[in-house]
């Protein structure tokens, strides 16, 4: 824990120290000194007590990373507590991700005529890629070699006439109703309507 935390340890939070100790933590908005204004994170009813009980906790190892931390008090955020923003600095590391896989509508199958079509051009990529088997060839490496061939004429097959499935995007999961909702909840903060706003948006 930092010098710059708010008010006094209770049990509960002499635990929270105990188990960043066990795992190495860092409570990172312990760290930086800020006016205590941004420093509690929950503010009682009638505003008789303002506490810091929500914290943010890093692998020691990555506190060198953070270069700011503080609560924003007032934040339209439907809770009575504030949100607590940290600023980061990352390296982040390349992943060789995994090759995109392209899904094929097989419902063309189903007619009749799309499989003849389908059989003609996979016949046709055959025989322009048929070559003369060499005399004295072995038997495995002339299956191996007319394997090839009928995989690769399908393959060209699938990429020529079967479609691909177009995969919808994401629902975005907030709307330009809920933003217009949350403007309005902002007029009526610490009051009644507040509250029947705030379950609209949820939902």
């Amino acid at each position: 824990m930092g010098r710059h935390g708010l008010g006094h340890a209770n049990e509960r939070g002499r635990r929270l120290i105990q188990f960043c100790e066990e795992n190495n933590l860092v409570i990172i908005n312990t760290l930086f000194q800020q006016s205590e204004r941004r420093l509690h994170t929950w503010m009682s009813p009638g505003d008789v007590n303002r506490n810091q009980i929500d914290y943010i906790m890093i692998k020691d190892r990555f506190r060198n990373n953070i270069k700011h931390a503080k609560t924003y008090p007032g934040a339209d955020v439907g809770s009575d507590h504030n949100p607590v923003v940290v600023k980061a600095c990352f390296k982040i590391k390349n992943i060789n991700r995994p090759r995109k896989i392209i899904r094929r509508d097989m419902e063309v199958f189903k007619s009749s005529e799309f499989k003849e079509k389908f059989a003609k051009e996979v016949t046709k990529n055959i025989r322009e890629d048929e070559i003369e088997d060499p005399e004295n060839e072995a038997e495995h490496i002339i299956i191996d070699n007319e394997w090839s061939s009928l995989k690769s004429s399908i393959q060209k097959a699938a990429n020529k006439l079967i479609p691909n499935i177009k995969r919808e995007g994401n629902k975005p999961w907030i709307t330009d109703s809920i933003l217009k909702l949350m403007e309005e909840r902002k007029k009526y903060r610490n009051k009644p309507e507040y509250n029947g706003l705030d379950r609209r948006i949820r939902n």
